[in-house]
């Protein structure tokens, strides 16, 4: 008894010639390099904005607590020598303490005398920070103030986070709020 086999041949069998398979690899290796492109890019982006807004927020705290205590305080005129693009600022603060708050270049980082502590994190570094005072004297002299004290504040910081190298610059002026008759 012969045996029959009931089906297609192998050679009428539908498949995909080498050509095929080859443009196929070729087309999708063509789409997975556009979305590992893009997808790279909005990882790059997005690390450059995180490393932007750990600057922008780490300033902006230790610029709330100067201009707070220039508000609230008064310039100590009988010790700050210089008035324009100064490193450091002489203050009576206001929980009625001296201190002085300054930029220390070599550690690229701000300080307040009274603590001791830097008021940034240490992967934020301010690569230039300036005072500007006026007036150059003491309005409070002879008991009449003839203007109010305010101080300019420059500050320009950098940080790296993840590869990713972000700056910033910083500028206010505050006036004191007290005014001495």
């Amino acid at each position: 008894m012969k045996k029959y086999i009931i089906g297609k041949n192998k050679s009428s069998e539908a498949g995909f010639t080498l050509a095929e398979a080859l443009v196929t690899v070729f087309i999708f290796s063509l789409i997975l390099t556009v979305v590992v492109g893009i997808l790279v890019s909005v990882l790059v982006a997005q690390r450059k904005v995180t490393a932007q807004r750990k600057v922008e927020q780490n300033v902006r705290v230790a610029m709330d607590d100067l201009v707070r205590d220039i508000r609230g305080g008064k310039i100590d005129y009988s010790k700050q020598s210089k008035f324009d693009g100064a490193d450091e600022i002489y203050l009576y603060l206001p929980n009625g303490s001296d201190g002085r708050y300054y930029w220390d270049a070599s550690s690229k980082n701000l300080y307040l005398s009274t603590t001791g502590f830097p008021l940034l994190s240490s992967d934020i570094k301010i690569s230039n920070m300036k005072f500007y005072i006026a007036p150059t004297t003491s309005p409070y002299l002879g008991g009449t103030a003839t203007e109010q004290s305010r101080v300019t504040i420059f500050i320009e910081a950098e940080t790296e986070v993840l590869g990713q190298k972000a700056s910033t610059s910083f500028q206010t002026t505050v006036a004191s709020r007290i005014y001495e008759k």
